[in-house]
């Protein structure tokens, strides 16, 4: 992919503490958003955001500052700012087409492949079918390892009271029991050898598979494949490259409206190191022991909270200007807020 050299030039000051090209931070004489004003606090921000690429707007020439950003758009920008600053452009490769298929190659040679979560025919089962989960427990809150495991289900039209039903479950059960034994999973290219084992954790029987000791990383491909977003999710191509980066970012309940924490949780992932500027002893509603990040990006100059006091206000719903003022601190240092708390206003939101 074709890098940007304003992103490479970027990371490179930011990673030795160098300022970066006063461009960034110049103040507009007109704005590319109807609903972003020359002068405003946040104009700035959003110019910087919008020109690296990492914010856009509504396609209909509107920022819409005051909205709010859900946890799923939190992410997004966060790991379009995390490959600007890494590797050069904010532009997130396409996640392969086969991320989250999974393949259960049983020793007879039956193979059982599905999507995610997705049921799909148990062969040598009329009816029957599986779908690939995931085991944390056991009956009676008895603790097991993690385990990927495979839902045998019945015909889902028999009747639970009826004659069939059991039929079925005992179809699954010697179905299940003499495919025990060696096995591997198969995501994209990567082979995991181990075996499996049939039992019944709660209404249905499953066969669990047990990776071999010796395949480092085993439950973590398993467990991303497992919950990889459908093709068609916006946010499939983000969550790869989280996954390929190791970045604690999530997106299971991305819905959701973000909190000022959240976002600057991610926002500490992305910005990694930064060097120090600002004395923080103490911000009146944050721990420290808490959320070392969040001091971290007071002291680096990013945050410098809601008021005269440094208040975070950590649990109040994060806009849009807020999130591009405070990723555009992480881009251009010039933009950072200089001084010990308390501070005067302009806040980052």
């Amino acid at each position: 992919m074709k890098k940007r050299l304003i992103g490479l030039a970027l990371s490179a000051a930011l990673g030795a503490g160098l300022p970066v090209s006063p461009s960034l931070a110049l103040e507009p004489l007109h704005t590319m958003f109807d609903d972003v004003p020359v002068g405003e606090w946040y104009t700035t921000g959003v110019t910087t955001c919008a020109n690296e690429g990492i914010m856009i707007g509504d396609g209909n020439g509107l920022f819409r500052p005051e909205d709010g950003l859900t946890k799923a758009e939190c992410g997004m920008l966060a790991l379009r700012l995390h490959e600007l600053l890494h590797w050069g452009d904010g532009i997130l490769e396409k996640a392969p087409e086969d991320w989250g298929e999974l393949t259960l190659t049983l020793a007879d040679g039956t193979v059982l492949t599905s999507f995610g979560r997705e049921a799909a025919p148990l062969p040598g089962v009329a009816g029957g079918s599986f779908a690939f989960d995931w085991w944390s427990w056991g009956m009676m809150g008895h603790v097991t390892a993690n385990n990927l495991q495979v839902a045998l289900r019945p015909d889902p039209a028999l009747d639970r009271e009826g004659e069939g039903y059991s039929a079925a479950q005992e179809a699954l059960s010697q179905w299940g029991k003499a495919h025990e034994g060696a096995a591997t999973v198969t995501v994209g290219d990567v082979t995991i050898p181990g075996t499996v084992n049939c039992w019944r954790p709660t209404g249905t029987w499953a066969l669990a598979f047990h990776p071999d000791e010796e395949t480092d990383g085993a439950e973590e491909i398993l467990r991303a494949s497992l919950y990889a977003p459908d093709r068609d999710c916006w946010w499939r191509d983000a969550d790869h490259y989280r996954f390929q980066q190791g970045l604690d970012i999530h997106f299971f309940d991305g819905q959701e409206v973000s909190t000022r924490a959240y976002f600057a949780r991610c926002l500490a992932l992305a910005a990694g190191e930064l060097p120090a500027a600002v004395a923080v002893d103490d911000i009146p509603d944050v721990d420290r022991e808490s959320d070392p990040e969040i001091y971290m990006l007071y002291e680096t100059g990013v945050l410098n909270g809601m008021d005269g006091k440094g208040t975070f206000a950590g649990e109040s719903s994060l806009t849009r200007a807020q999130a591009a003022t405070m990723a555009a601190r992480v881009l251009d240092p010039d933009q950072r807020v200089a001084g010990d708390i308390p501070t005067p206003l302009p806040a980052d939101g």
